[in-house]
């Protein structure tokens, strides 16, 4: 049985590499191209923050000092973390990296941490009752919003530019307002059409499950139903400007997901200001660590979250731009796996007729 508890599933070794093809392009790619590490200043725009360790809290930390922000003058934040589902990490956020957060949040000025969720498998309270939450927040002086519970009035609709939703969709007024938004997912393969869980998907349970003016119409039952499932969840990421996200992958679902799967260890938590920087280098963690089709074998910058993300420009628009910042050796070792595989991308990218060298 899985890390989850539930359903059957496998746990694997980080090493896992699947293919031998994909060994051997990583090895191709690690020779044959320059790797990121030796991008120019004018090259990068986006910095990823990466850990590798088995201690969340001592991670959290390091992330916090490499990538920021380094203090908010805030009296409140608010925090999403990943709670879509009853079942325990890596389908939801580990109470270490809970913990680890809040502690980070407040060193930098954070006057009072809410947490914010709206559950897709189940009412979030009770969810956060089952993982004890409601237990942890007492200890950490922690507020916590199930969003289910806010008044109508308290929801406004938004259709974004050219959105793929009928009716757009429904998010809290107070994070339309200037409001401080930290969030912070666990990575993992998606099976019900997002393909993935990172950074941009863990907006979704910012949004209303249900419409204000017909509670009969489930927005999420659209989103499920479409075609255009993975660009519908950049346009809801869109509306959203989180500080900073960060990703646990100290443990992922490499199949299945998101409540339940075949586990891989990386040991990694990754964290960037810039979400879709973040979300490839989770895809070429995932991609490393054993994940199959649809990740594995495409470009990660033509996933659906990804593509749609960079043209509503909410981040970096192609994999050159990136530069990790490692903190040791051993993260630095994951850190050049994750370049090799996205180098296959930098490298097409020049190969491109008509783009600039």
């Amino acid at each position: 049985m899985n890390a989850a508890g539930g359903g059957e599933g496998a746990a694997v070794p980080a090493t896992r590499c699947g293919r031998r093809e994909f060994c051997r392009g990583l090895m191709a790619a690690c020779l044959r191209l320059p790797l990121l590490h030796a991008q120019t200043a004018g090259d990068v725009k986006a910095r990823v923050g990466l850990v590798r360790s088995g201690d969340r809290s001592a991670a959290v930390e390091k992330l916090f000092k490499s990538i920021g922000p380094a203090g908010l003058d805030a009296g409140q934040v608010y925090l999403k973390a990943d709670y879509g589902n009853p079942n325990r990490h890596p389908a939801t956020t580990h109470p270490d990296t809970l913990s680890a957060l809040v502690r980070a949040l407040r060193r930098r000025g954070a006057g009072s941490v809410t947490l914010v969720e709206r559950s897709g498998m189940g009412r979030t309270r009770a969810v956060w009752e089952g993982l004890g939450v409601p237990k942890l927040a007492r200890e950490l002086g922690m507020e916590l919003l199930a969003l289910e519970d806010l008044e109508r009035g308290a929801w406004a609709r938004v259709q974004p530019e050219q959105s793929h939703w009928s009716r757009g969709f429904e998010v809290p007024r107070f994070l339309r307002s200037g409001a401080v938004l930290v969030q912070a997912g666990t990575l993992k393969t998606h099976r019900f059409g997002a393909q993935f869980s990172g950074g941009l998907e863990n907006s979704l349970g910012l949004i209303a499950k249900h419409a204000g003016d017909d509670p009969a119409y489930n927005y999420l039952e659209e989103l499920h139903g479409s075609e255009h499932q993975t660009r519908m969840i950049a346009e809801v990421a869109s509306v959203f400007n989180p500080v900073i996200t960060l990703l646990d992958a100290s443990e992922v679902f490499i199949d299945g997901g998101p409540e339940a799967g075949d586990v891989a260890t990386p040991g990694v938590m990754l964290a960037s200001a810039d979400r879709v920087a973040l979300d490839a280098a989770g895809v070429a963690l995932l991609v490393s660590s054993g994940a199959g089709f649809p990740l594995a074998g495409g470009a990660v910058f033509g996933r659906g979250q990804i593509a749609r993300a960079v043209e509503l420009e909410l981040g970096i628009s192609s994999a050159s731009e990136i530069a990790f910042a490692p903190e040791d050796r051993a993260s630095e070792l994951v850190a050049l796996q994750l370049e090799g595989i996205l180098a296959f991308e930098a490298q097409g990218e020049k190969e491109k007729p008509g783009a600039a060298l």
